[in-house]
């Protein structure tokens, strides 16, 4: 994906001293932003507090070409330590697979300052897209969090799971009566031409007489 990287960044990237960027994670849910770093302690950038979650934290590989494939990304929270184990699982409670699904999710790469640890200038994107679908396990003890990301253009070649029902829309959006006719809209019965003929009827005679007949 094309980015803007600033100048100060690109000279950063070029300094052999530095070792490695800093990865930032904005998760945007309904009422809640998630905000992490792959580092530890809290960095602010811009109005927004990212929290540090040191080796809590794990992102697989962003793969980038030049063609429209859907090539996933995943991120990790882990539970380490009886002392860390509330991090995650407060992230993971806070909602359920269904709330995260098709999220704005973005990754930025930060450089810090060699000595002070500052970031030399704003992070750069390098991920845009949505959740996917996350996944959970526990073994021992140990709580994992997994959210999978996609990048916008998935959608292309993704099977549109939504039923267009009453049910389906009050799962989502409780007390909303967009669809509460349209089971029987399929049924339904309306005069046409002195004849009561079924909504929706493909029969060209049926809805409008012989096409002769027609004003």
């Amino acid at each position: 994906m094309g980015r803007d990287v600033s100048t100060t960044n690109l000279n950063a990237l070029d300094n052999p001293n530095i070792i490695d960027g800093i990865t930032f994670v904005k998760i945007q849910l309904d009422g809640l932003t998630i905000l992490l770093h792959n580092h530890v302690g809290n960095i602010v950038v811009g109005s927004d507090t990212y929290l540090g979650l040191g080796g809590l934290g794990r992102i697989s590989d962003i793969v980038e070409n030049n063609e429209i494939t859907n090539e996933p990304l995943t991120l990790q929270l882990a539970t380490i330590t009886d002392e860390t184990v509330h991090i995650v699982k407060d992230i993971a409670q806070s909602v359920v697979d269904e709330d995260w699904r098709g999220r704005k999710v973005e990754v930025f790469i930060g450089i810090p300052d060699p000595i002070t640890q500052i970031l030399v200038d704003d992070p750069f994107i390098v991920f845009s897209g949505e959740v996917s679908h996350i996944f959970r396990t526990v073994d021992m003890g140990q709580f994992d969090l997994n959210v999978v990301c996609v990048r916008r253009w998935a959608d292309w070649s993704r099977k549109n799971e939504r039923r267009y029902t009453d049910a389906e829309q009050q799962s989502r959006y409780s007390g909303d009566k967009f669809f509460q006719f349209v089971a029987s809209m399929e049924t339904r019965q309306i005069p046409w031409r002195g004849q009561n003929v079924r909504f929706g009827s493909s029969s060209g005679e049926r809805m409008g007489g012989r096409p002769s007949e027609r004003p």
